[in-house]
């Protein structure tokens, strides 16, 4: 389960990091946190889709595992200071 959640993850991840990268100093912090939390929550839901679309069309244990570990990716996003850019003199 470790190897195949790495593996689907992998995508998701280098994603966010894309869209990370392109928001920098364009947004403001709030702005990057919400869409950098919309994508997170939805990027979780598509990938457990892409593997397995049952659990959405039916109520199930699988269903609130998705859920927590979705919101725990969009806490994380609160949570976390962004680095800020540094000048190096």
């Amino acid at each position: 389960m470790i190897l195949v959640g790495l593996i689907s993850s992998i995508p998701a991840m280098v994603i966010f990091g894309l869209i990370k990268q392109r928001l920098k100093n364009k947004v403001s912090d709030l702005k990057e946190k919400i869409i950098l939390s919309f994508y997170s929550f939805l990027s979780v839901w598509i990938t457990f889709y892409i593997v397995d679309n049952g659990f959405i069309t039916q109520w199930s244990e699988q269903t609130i595992w998705v859920l927590i570990y979705s919101l725990t990716i969009v806490i994380g996003v609160w949570i976390f200071k962004f680095p800020k850019d540094e000048l190096i003199e």
